[in-house]
């Protein structure tokens, strides 16, 4: 059997018929019941318990001293930069193997996005390549990182768990402390993904962003949430995402300009829900990994998983594969010609035009990744049980 054959009889044990989307959200009776019970009451907007609810279950579960509900994980991304200090002309360091959101939250900063490469096992931010590199670029003046060559302060650095992988965040923390540089952790896809120390991701940086979009692990539709363990920060970034509004000193004052990023009362409705399954969905998907796994390994399939560094502590949100580059647009093509939803990585974001002028370290791991690795199916009802 081909890797088409091997692939597609795998998902087609599975879902026998139809096309099988690439993560797909799952409701039931307890996510109508919230919905409801927020439309009766009337609050809907961004002002409700369960708002409140929301904010308190994400940081019990991920152990942070706070969150803070945002519109989407795009908002969180920028008012996280935002909250951090990112100002105009700054620069900030971050994969250019990500999801465009992840650049555009740097462009929302009025900053320059500087893009560095990732290491090839996890697809998060080497280490090794990022300090080599920031020993060519960057110098300490005044306490302040700057660009050596384009003379601009570098401000930040984002780390993206892609994928629900954990990454080399530790290593990248400790390199960006060396140089100053606030660290922001893009866990737009790592809700329920811990560290071998049993730390969630998002919780290493000065401050991160989840995002509860419709494809994630669980989702309110769309929603954001920034979580972080430094309480300023996350004080700091709420009374922004609510308009800068201060209540003691009026109905309408508002001391700076904020951002209406507040998530409303009827998507934390849905969200409050959805984090109630969020350990069953987390075992599922799990067991979908490890499925994969043994298929993988016990027939042969002539491609590579890639796996997390603690697969048991991962919530592997998306299960990828890497093929021959020479296959990968016909393996693509096939799988979806037969029902079965896979798709490539997104385009490199120093490629897209906004991103071309923008400074950057040499990207080749990153343009092998996207020359060879496949997306597949990983909705947590696909899992055998």
């Amino acid at each position: 059997m081909s890797l088409v054959e091997k692939v597609v009889a795998f998902y087609r044990q599975r879902q026998s018929d139809g096309v099988i989307p690439l993560h797909e959200p799952q409701f039931g009776s307890s996510d109508l019941n919230h919905v409801e019970d927020c439309l009766r009451s009337g609050w809907v907007s961004s002002v409700g318990k369960y708002v409140d609810q929301a904010e308190k279950l994400v940081a019990k579960f991920t152990g942070a001293a706070g969150a803070v509900a945002t519109v989407n994980g795009t908002s969180a991304l920028h008012l996280a930069l935002h909250t951090l200090g990112v100002t105009p002309g700054d620069e900030v360091l971050l994969p250019t193997l990500t999801f465009v959101a992840t650049s555009n939250a740097v462009h929302y900063c009025h900053a320059m996005p500087h893009f560095v490469d990732v290491e090839a096992s996890q697809m998060g931010i080497c280490p090794n390549k990022l300090a080599t590199y920031l020993s060519d670029t960057a110098e300490l003046r005044d306490g302040v990182c700057y660009n050596r060559h384009t003379k601009r302060p570098i401000r930040a650095l984002v780390f993206v768990h892609i994928f629900g992988m954990q990454g080399a965040i530790a290593e990248v923390v400790r390199i960006a402390r060396t140089y100053h540089i606030a660290v922001v952790e893009d866990c737009a896809e790592s809700l329920g993904t811990f560290l071998a120390n049993d730390i969630h991701t998002g919780l290493m940086g000065d401050i991160a962003a989840i995002s509860f979009n419709g494809n994630k692990i669980i989702t309110c539709g769309g929603g954001g949430m920034l979580i972080s363990q430094d309480q300023a920060l996350l004080s700091r970034a709420k009374h922004l995402s609510t308009t800068a509004k201060l209540s003691q000193e009026g109905f309408f004052y508002h001391d700076e300009v904020g951002f209406n990023y507040r998530m409303p009362n009827l998507n934390a409705a849905l969200l409050t829900a959805q984090l109630g399954q969020l350990e069953e969905r987390l075992e599922r998907k799990r067991d979908l990994f490890y499925q994969l796994q043994h298929a993988l390994h016990t027939e042969a399939w002539p491609c590579e998983l890639n796996e997390p560094l603690a697969p048991q502590l991962s919530n592997h949100w998306l299960l990828s594969i890497r093929v021959p580059s020479d296959e990968h647009a016909a393996i693509i093509s096939a799988l979806n010609v037969s029902g079965i939803m896979a798709r490539p990585l997104w385009d490199l974001n120093h490629t897209l035009p906004m991103n071309q002028r923008c400074p950057r370290d040499t990207l080749e791991v990153s343009e092998m990744l996207l020359d060879t690795v496949i997306c597949l199916p990983s909705s947590a009802q696909l899992a055998r049980r």
